[in-house]
């Protein structure tokens, strides 16, 4: 059972490093609201994306508000459209993670997990297709 437990996440880590690998191409990327997205990685079955908020003057109290998630989940799904990748975050079940770093070392995760991506996008394609 452990043996399958660990195969399995090794091929997810996997798929998701390969996720990351076909996007870092496209690098830097640019989001409203939230600035350029200068790196991405493979963080087990995460795909994290960098941005430096001291170079967008972003302020951290405001950022790290609990309230601020929803905008930067809109945000996520248009980059996600823009890089064409919602079918293969629906097949590696890959979440995504945006990662604000400050030059003193603060760092701020906004992470949204693959059902939680998927459920926004049908949403959205809901309200759009009326």
């Amino acid at each position: 059972m452990v043996l399958l437990l660990t195969i399995m996440m090794q091929s997810c880590s996997t798929t998701t490093q390969s996720l990351a690998d076909g996007i870092k191409n496209q690098l830097p990327i640019a989001v409203p609201g939230i600035g350029e997205l200068n790196s991405v990685y493979a963080e087990g079955n995460d795909l994290v994306f960098v941005t430096d908020a001291s170079a967008r003057y972003l302020n951290y109290d405001i950022v790290s508000r609990e309230d601020n998630k929803n905008m930067i989940g809109d945000n996520v799904l248009i980059m996600v459209s823009k890089l064409g990748i919602i079918d293969d975050l629906y097949s590696t079940k890959s979440n995504i993670v945006y990662r604000f770093e400050w030059n003193d070392g603060r760092k701020i995760d906004a992470k949204f997990s693959n059902s939680e991506i998927l459920s926004r996008a049908e949403r959205n394609a809901r309200r759009f297709s009326r």
